[in-house]
């Protein structure tokens, strides 16, 4: 175990710990074989899980859970070592394992010399009769106490953990045969332009039904497909589904500048060829860049920025718009803003939903949509519910709105409609 020790303060010490990595494949062997065992003692379809499936779809569930063990049971070896006996608040930050099989954190440590009563001075006596000798005995348990639930929380997680990674197992090995069965298909929401309130595009969303499962989450099969790298495939499938449908759209309404907003993955962006194969689809469609909407996250965009930046460039040149999706949940900055060509920026539905009772939430939408203005990109935000919201939103000259204000999302033939009746209300009132 290597320790280096960096004083912050007086009374506070960085600390680097790396443990090795035969410690550390000990660990993680042990807590895949106990999957694999809880896998067959489940009763699970085939009668067991090969580890092989187990390490691919579940490593990060498994390296955050060994990883936090190992921060416990190295911690004490430091303080002791390290002579720091005892510590408050030990903060760990920066958890991870290593290309080289050796695992990293780091500990912010508040530091106190081994029990002199002198350094109790200032602490609170919750007991009104309490010495300072008892208080700060008290002061010492209370510490040790938190350790302790620390430990005792990892153990009820391992416990939870075998129901969790069943559900994946099974999702896992169900991913590709709906890919190739057709399982999978697409619902649209509508998004309206808050001042004509008319409907001008849509954005795609993946839905997954399965015979024995039923209606599987997104938010369970996306990270599952993100892994393994079938979201490459599914991708593909949105996006020439999606644009099928766009095509259908242009033709059959008056409005023939609607358009489709699709997310893409970080797999997806980071792809081989993905400018072309996408220029591909759009040339095979006969449609031009604008029917595109391109949604890329925040966390997406903070590695290999000259590449990022070359690649949205080669997009914007097609005439595809550019969305920053789910804006103020990542590392939000106005310096990487102005380094990429985007035309819109997205409000996480997170700050949306409290608008009416959290003055913080009205005044972080007041600045990212003063800031994305000042900037020359248009707003969309997502998650909008109600009138109220629609209203603080419009007064400040958000452009789309996108939420269940508007409507919920709906497959394709229903959106048709949807449109239909929408075109017939603005003609007619």
């Amino acid at each position: 175990m290597d320790v280096k020790v960096e004083e912050i303060s007086e009374l506070t010490r960085k600390v680097t710990i790396t443990l090795p990595g035969d410690q550390v494949k000990v660990k993680l062997d042990e807590a895949f074989s106990k999957l694999q065992k809880e896998s067959k003692m489940k009763g699970f379809r085939r009668g067991k899980v090969p580890r092989s499936v187990i390490v691919k779809s579940y490593k990060p569930q498994v390296e955050a859970e060994v990883g936090e063990k190992l921060v416990q049971e190295s911690y004490f070896d430091i303080i002791e070592k390290q002579e720091l006996d005892p510590v408050v608040h030990p903060e760990i930050l920066e958890p991870s394992f290593n290309d080289d099989g050796t695992f990293t954190y780091v500990a912010q440590i508040d530091v106190r010399p081994a029990f002199d009563l002198t350094d109790y001075k200032g602490i609170e006596v919750e007991k009104p009769d309490s010495t300072v000798e008892e208080a700060a005995v008290d002061f010492e348990i209370s510490t040790m106490q938190r350790e302790m639930a620390a430990l005792k929380s990892v153990e009820e997680r391992s416990a939870e953990m075998g129901d969790v990674v069943m559900k994946r197992v099974e999702i896992d090995s169900k991913l590709r045969r709906a890919l190739e069965n057709g399982d999978f298909y697409l619902q649209y929401q509508p998004l309206m332009d808050a001042k004509r309130q008319c409907i001008v595009a849509a954005e795609a969303l993946i839905r997954w039904k399965d015979e024995e499962l039923g209606m599987v989450s997104p938010e369970d099969f996306v990270p599952l497909a993100e892994e393994s790298g079938l979201i490459v495939e599914i991708g593909d499938w949105v996006l020439d589904t999606a644009l099928t449908d766009v095509k259908k759209w242009r033709e059959h309404f008056e409005h023939k500048d609607f358009y489709i907003a699709i997310n893409l993955s970080s797999r997806q962006f980071r792809g081989k060829d993905m400018v072309k194969k996408i220029a591909d689809s759009l040339k095979r469609h006969e449609l031009p860049g604008s029917c595109l909407e391109l949604e890329i996250t925040e966390r997406l965009l903070m590695k290999d920025v000259p590449h990022v930046v070359s690649i949205l460039t080669q997009f914007k040149e097609m005439d595809i718009r550019l969305s920053i999706d789910d804006f103020g949940t990542g590392y939000s900055s106005l310096s990487y803003l102005k380094r990429f060509p985007f035309d819109v920026l997205k409000i996480d539905k997170a700050f949306i939903n409290d608008l009416a009772d959290n003055p913080d939430d009205r005044a972080l939408c007041d600045a990212i949509i003063a800031m994305a203005h000042s900037l020359g990109l248009s707003v969309i935000a997502e998650g909008v519910e109600n009138k109220e919201q629609y209203d603080f939103l419009d007064q400040r000259g958000v452009e789309i709105i996108q939420g269940y204000y508007v409507s919920a999302p709906m497959v394709n033939d229903d959106f048709l409609k949807f449109i239909a009746i929408s075109e017939w209300i603005e003609t007619t009132v």
